[in-house]
């Protein structure tokens, strides 16, 4: 742990208040034009069930320490939004740090089945381009709540999306 209480080498974080106009895939091209296409293994926008409507936050983790805190640099503040929006981005550390840590919990969530939207899941990404996303392991709840949580804590260690197979499975199926 740093003076500060962060983690020595942090990698995922939280995007707070993008405009709610922005969809995932919308926010993935963003990160790709910024630079960060390859850079990022995960992203998660949470959706409001009731509304059909982004929370306002998104989740990213990062492949490395480096690309982690380019992200932040650039983002913190971060005003230039594809759709019109007067909301200023603001980037904090997440409490879950590493792919590992965030497949495990983000698999389990009831978002997850199959009859909801892919665009309102999490997108696992190799090398720039989404790959399936390892599947439950246990049965998924039904929910109409909103889920994930900014600043959730549960413990994990960062792998890297080498553990990726070839076909697009993911070795963190096991």
């Amino acid at each position: 742990m740093t003076p500060s209480g962060q983690p020595e080498s942090p990698v995922s974080g939280s995007c707070v208040s993008p405009t709610y106009a922005l969809r995932r895939d919308m926010f993935v091209e963003l990160l790709n034009s910024h630079g960060f296409r390859g850079k990022f293994d995960l992203v998660y926008m949470p959706i409001d069930f009731k509304t059909s409507q982004p929370i306002g936050y998104a989740f990213v983790n990062a492949v490395d320490p480096d690309s982690a805190l380019h992200l932040f640099r650039v983002f913190e503040g971060f005003r230039s939004w594809p759709a019109k929006s007067p909301k200023t981005c603001s980037v904090s550390w997440g409490g879950r740090q590493g792919l590992q840590s965030n497949v495990r919990v983000y698999r389990n969530l009831a978002v997850m089945k199959q009859s909801a939207p892919e665009a309102w899941k999490p997108a696992l990404f190799l090398q720039g381009d989404m790959v399936r996303f390892p599947a439950p392991t246990r049965r998924l709840k039904r929910s109409h709540k909103q889920h994930g949580t900014i600043g959730s804590n549960v413990a994990g260690s960062w792998s890297s999306p080498a553990e990726m197979d070839g076909d697009g499975s993911s070795r963190l199926d096991q």
